[in-house]
Parts: structure tokens; C-alpha cells; sequence
């Protein structure tokens, strides 16, 4: 459930803002190509605040929780019976911003008529008095990961570009993604690593790379989906990944900006830690 939030310093920043930082410091991404990563990460959870156990809550996750940087704030009109007559006959309604996950913010999206292709489709899935009502708010947000941020219209893209998160929680997320992007919400407490990849170039592709190649726009998308991907399905062999997060850049990318599945193969190792398994695999 949102709860009323206010924005007091400079800790947060909007979608919008982001994109723009995240695409000056790679050249090789577009506003609209980060925006669209914000979002994809939006509906896959990656911003989600500390869960709570069910059963029996902890004091400890009560505490995570209220912590300032555990929720995103997204702009909510406000309910009519806390607006005056007056307030409440204006043709545009006051928002106001509150704390909220993606359950909130597909809610409002969809109440809005804000999210992607017809309506009658997202109402199947959205609507509260449907059976197993859970598992198919579970299908949206599923299927709105897998859909590009260009096929909203230009209202839900002004929507959506308004999001607002804790600089912390992005860089965090960032971090998890790329080494490309290390300090640029929130300032290196230490000077930031060496690309994931460039250990594991060899000859000409490992010069040209330090020479300052361009980074193919798929990268960050890849090396996102490499992380989801891993943690749901922890034992999934590395080829097999290798070939799925292709056919995922290549579904979203034109080709031309898509490395291939053998140099997605031998990164994969650096880019979730584990070398040695990489290697095990491309052998």
C-alpha cells in the first residue's frame, strides 16, 4: 500500500534525470534505452523495499523498511474526500508523492490508462475480482518486463519519467548491473573497477577496448538480465544462459548493437563473479 512520502533533500532523483546521467556517461545508451532499463528493473523488482515475512514480521525488517532509501516515490493524485469541494472540482487533480512499489505503481498505471496496448487485456489480468487475482498481477508485471518502453504512449512515458527513487538504491542497483556506472548517483568510496569485461579480452579486441572502444548498446541490458536471470535459476548452465540473454538483446536491439552469444559466453564469467564456471563452460 503507498504511503504519503516527501522529498526533503536531494537523496532521490527522477527517471528522467537518471536516464540523462546514465546516457552522458555512456554515449553508446540513449535516454530512451536507459529509461527503458529503469523501467524493465521497476516491473522485475529490483526496487522493491525489504520484504516482510508474512507470518511474523521482525522488528529488524520494520526497521529496513523505514529507512529512507528503501522505497521509491511515485506521483499519486490525491483521493477525492481529502481535497475541499473546491479542491476536488478543479479539472486537474493535485498529486502528491508517495512511497510505493511496482504493485502500487501498475495499479495506478492501469487505473490511468497508462500502460501499454489495450485496455480490455490488462483488465483480465488486472482486475481485483478475478480468480487468483495474485498470480495474475504476477503475469503483468511479468510481461511488462518484456515490453519496451517505446511501446507506451507519450502520456504513460511522462508517467513513468516522473518515478523518483533513492540515488542509493539506484547506484546499488547499477553496481549489480555494470562497473560502467560505479559513483555516478552516489560518490565512489573507492575508484571504480575496471570494466567486467576487459579481463577476459585478449589481442586486438582487448587493445581496441582499452582504446576506448565503443560499448555496444546491449551491454547494459545483457549484463542486467545475466544477474535476473542467475538468481532465479541458479544452476542454469552458462551456454544456456549465454543463448538466452542473445535471443533477449536481439528481441530488443538491432543487431548491429548485439555482441555476439560466444563474447557473451566468455564475459559471463565477470560479469557474475564466477570465472572459473565460465570457463568450465566454454571449454
Amino acid at each position: 500500500m503507498a504511503e504519503p512520502g516527501s522529498l526533503m533533500d536531494a537523496s532521490c532523483i527522477r527517471f528522467d534525470a537518471a536516464s540523462e546521467l546514465i546516457a552522458q556517461r555512456d554515449p553508446a545508451i540513449t535516454r530512451l534505452a536507459a529509461l527503458d532499463l529503469l523501467v524493465r528493473a521497476v516491473w522485475n523488482g529490483d526496487f522493491e523495499p525489504p520484504p516482510l515475512s508474512l507470518d511474523w514480521p521482525t522488528p529488524a525488517q520494520h526497521e529496513a523498511r523505514a529507512h529512507p532509501d528503501a522505497w521509491m516515490f511515485v506521483p499519486i493524485s490525491v483521493p477525492r474526500v481529502l481535497l475541499t469541494k473546491e479542491q476536488a472540482a478543479l479539472s486537474i487533480r493535485p498529486v502528491e508523492l508517495y512511497k510505493a512499489g511496482r504493485d502500487t505503481i501498475i495499479n495506478v498505471m492501469h487505473c490511468n490508462g497508462h500502460l501499454p496496448g489495450d485496455a480490455e487485456g490488462w483488465h483480465a489480468l488486472l482486475d481485483w475480482k478475478v480468480e487468483e487475482s495474485a498470480r495474475r498481477q504476477a503475469e503483468a508485471l511479468s510481461a511488462l518486463a518484456r515490453i519496451p518502453v517505446s511501446a507506451y504512449s507519450a502520456e504513460a512515458r511522462d508517467y513513468l519519467a516522473s518515478l523518483i527513487i533513492p540515488r542509493a538504491k539506484l547506484q546499488a542497483w547499477l553496481d549489480s548491473c555494470s562497473a560502467n556506472f560505479h559513483g555516478l548517483f552516489v560518490p565512489a568510496e573507492r575508484a571504480a573497477p575496471a570494466p567486467p569485461d576487459a579481463a577476459n579480452d585478449t589481442g586486438e579486441a582487448a587493445t581496441s577496448h582499452r582504446r576506448g572502444r565503443p560499448v555496444l548498446a546491449a551491454w547494459p541490458r545483457i549484463e542486467a538480465a545475466a544477474h535476473q536471470i542467475n538468481r532465479e535459476h541458479p544452476d542454469l548452465p552458462r551456454k544456456v544462459l549465454a543463448g538466452q540473454l542473445h535471443a533477449l538483446a536481439l528481441s530488443e536491439f538491432d543487431e548491429d548493437d548485439v555482441p555476439n552469444e560466444a563474447t557473451i559466453l566468455r564475459r559471463l564469467g565477470s560479469i557474475l563473479g564466477d570465472a572459473g564456471a565460465s570457463s568450465q563452460n566454454e571449454a
